[in-house]
């Protein structure tokens, strides 16, 4: 598993369901990635095989399970993103696309 942005107690409390506030962790945050301003991603899907970031129809960018519960996260380099969708799949149903 890749190494997470957010410290592993942060997504421990998530997974757990006991972090006191969730959305300083989850959805999008600037960050530095190799010393560039970056996006990162994080959503918590547990039923989740698979999951995307949609910046537009033709950029998809994969994320990551940082945890073994669906805890996922995707870096996007770059200054801020103007909106995003997330694209899943559970290996049971279709792919479905929503927003974050």
């Amino acid at each position: 598993m890749k190494r997470p942005t957010a410290s592993r107690e942060e997504i421990e409390a998530i997974v757990h369901g006991n972090h006191a506030d969730p959305f300083a962790i989850l959805g999008r945050h600037p960050i530095s990635a190799k010393g560039r301003a970056a996006q990162v991603v994080r959503a918590f899907l547990p039923e989740a095989k698979q999951a995307w970031v949609l910046l537009t129809p033709e950029q998809v960018h994969p994320m990551t399970r940082t945890h073994p519960e669906g805890f996922f996260e995707c870096v996007i380099e770059g200054k801020e993103l103007a909106g995003y969708r997330l694209r899943v799949t559970d290996g049971h149903n279709p792919t479905w696309d929503f927003q974050d």
